[in-house]
């Protein structure tokens, strides 16, 4: 940044790195020098987004957000941390707005699926959190969410053959992971099988 202040590499490089050691006020030093030197890139504006989201600042993080959505449509930031603190927040109806726009803006992603997926889980939609996971399965098979959210959807509503036949893909595919197995002694316990799930 001190020999090239008009290449935005060391202001990428040193606001992202310090933000990942939570080096927060030196990251927004630094982003909001990126901010006045490159004003019509995404990036500055998606890394002071994800800086108020990690340091806490959710108001902050929300309006952000809808700016970044707004100015840089094209740039996936916006929408993931708009879509994750509204929801975390509770503000679930603002949740399924930014939700449905990542849908239409990225649909070939999985993480929009996975968000809506979350939220249907916290909202105890359980029909569209069941949907919502099988879709996952299907078109992401190497991703954990749909088979952790439709196992624990299975068992809350008390289908266990689904929970257990969802379970024991999981242990096929994430062997490594301890929630199959975790889950696997929930369903057994809730479904009057003590000798299974004490083993």
């Amino acid at each position: 940044r001190g020999s090239h202040p008009d290449s935005m590499a060391g202001y990428q490089i040193g606001a992202s790195s310090m933000r990942r050691l939570q080096m927060f006020a030196g990251a927004e030093a630094i982003v909001s020098d990126c901010l006045a030197r490159f004003p019509t890139e995404s990036w500055p504006l998606a890394e002071a987004t994800l800086l108020a989201r990690e340091s806490g600042d959710v108001e902050s993080a929300a309006r952000l957000a809808a700016e970044l959505r707004q100015r840089f449509p094209e740039n996936v930031v916006g929408f993931q941390v708009g879509a994750a603190v509204a929801r975390t927040s509770g503000r679930l109806q603002e949740a399924r707005e930014v939700i449905a726009q990542s849908l239409a803006a990225f649909p070939s992603d999985a993480w929009p699926i996975v968000e809506a997926a979350w939220l249907a889980k916290e909202a105890e939609d359980h029909g569209q959190a069941l949907e919502l996971s099988a879709r996952l399965r299907q078109a992401f098979p190497e991703n954990p969410v749909g088979y952790q959210i439709g196992a624990s959807t299975a068992r809350r509503l008390q289908q266990f053959d689904l929970a257990q036949a969802i379970i024991a893909t999981s242990v096929e595919r994430f062997g490594a992971e301890f929630w199959p197995l975790a889950e696997a002694a929930g369903v057994a316990r809730e479904a009057g099988d003590s000798e299974r799930a004490f083993d």
